[in-house]
């Protein structure tokens, strides 16, 4: 460590060779070996402070760790319900808008009165929340630095937020709509069975009316049948000049009685079809605006009993009431 006296040397320094230097040239290379490292420390020191800012480990490298993570996530989440709630009441320049407020309120209250456009209106959140909590996993998978993985995650934890806010009012409008839903259903069924007890007490009435019809002309008849067998009984006391003015008269009056038979067969074919013309301008009715009177309306003109009279006296056959009776078939199972 320590050299002669007589050699002028002690510890590190030469001072034989510290004879023949200036003072400038030995200060040079001292100076320069104690600022250098003190430089040199200064500048590490900036170079930590510099990435302590930015990271929390030391290395700023996009990743944060898992509780950085967590921490990041909820600090989104807090973030998009501030954003949110702040969002109803002020404009684009963060200042209260009374038009944004009112805006919200008018939003808040057509949700409530209309659950479908609240259920719409979570469905469209939920779909942005889930593209922003996608966004967020793949740019937190993706971070070259810890600044970009912090707002990654900050997006995960709103996405997040946004997708379950969406999701738990959808379902709460879903529920309203299916109770409003079973409401209106009730309310139908008590209408149905009302009107089918109210038929049930029309049908009974047409019923007997149609009997007491059916007795008065079983009386009409008796008399004409007894007017019937009095003339046979003139003809056959008719001499044979009689007989033959009386068949002439006879074959006249059949021809008579012919004509007279086509026209009223027309006449009640035509009367037919025109009860099957209005008892289909009915149901459309009834369709439109389903209630007992018109479906009543539609029973009576289809009903069979009315030509009953018209069928004994021959002027038609049952065949003839086939397209009544398949359309009074067709309406009463539509009406069920």
């Amino acid at each position: 460590m320590v050299s002669s006296v007589s050699g002028y040397q002690t510890g590190n320094i030469d001072y034989t060779k510290w004879r023949t230097k200036s003072i400038t040239e030995m200060a040079v290379p001292v100076h320069a070996q104690i600022s250098q490292p003190i430089q040199q420390e200064g500048d590490n020191a900036q170079l930590s402070n510099s990435s302590s800012e930015k990271c929390t480990d030391g290395k700023d490298d996009g990743k944060i760790g898992f509780f950085g993570a967590i921490g990041n996530m909820i600090k989104g989440a807090a973030k998009t319900v501030v954003d949110g709630v702040k969002g109803m009441f002020t404009g684009k320049d963060g200042k209260f808008s009374l038009g944004k407020t009112l805006l919200s309120l008018g939003t808040a209250a057509l949700c409530i009165a209309c659950p479908a456009v609240g259920v719409a209106a979570c469905a469209i959140g939920g779909t942005m929340g889930a593209i922003q909590l996608g966004k967020g996993i793949y740019n937190a998978a993706t971070a070259k630095t810890d600044a970009e993985a912090k707002e990654a995650w900050q997006n995960v934890g709103g996405g997040a937020l946004t997708v379950g806010m969406s999701y738990a009012g959808a379902k709460a409008g879903l529920k309203a709509m299916k109770s409003s839903s079973n409401t209106a259903l009730a309310n139908v069924d008590d209408a149905i069975s009302n009107t089918d007890d109210a038929l049930k007490l029309t049908n009974k009435s047409i019923d007997d009316v149609v009997n007491n019809t059916d007795d008065v002309l079983k009386l009409s008849n008796n008399p004409f049948d007894d007017g019937i067998n009095n003339t046979d009984d003139v003809l056959k006391l008719t001499s044979g000049t009689e007989e033959d003015i009386i068949g002439k008269t006879t074959t006249s009056a059949a021809k008579d009685s012919f004509n007279s038979t086509n026209s009223a067969r027309e006449a009640v074919l035509e009367r037919i079809n025109n009860n099957i013309s209005d008892a289909k301008s009915l149901i459309a009715e009834y369709d439109k605006n389903p209630n007992i009177h018109t479906r009543n309306q539609v029973f009576k003109k289809l009903h069979t009993d009315y030509f009953n009279k018209d069928i004994n006296d021959g002027y038609i056959t049952q065949e003839d009431l086939t397209d009544l009776v398949n359309l009074f078939v067709s309406f009463t199972n539509h009406v069920k």
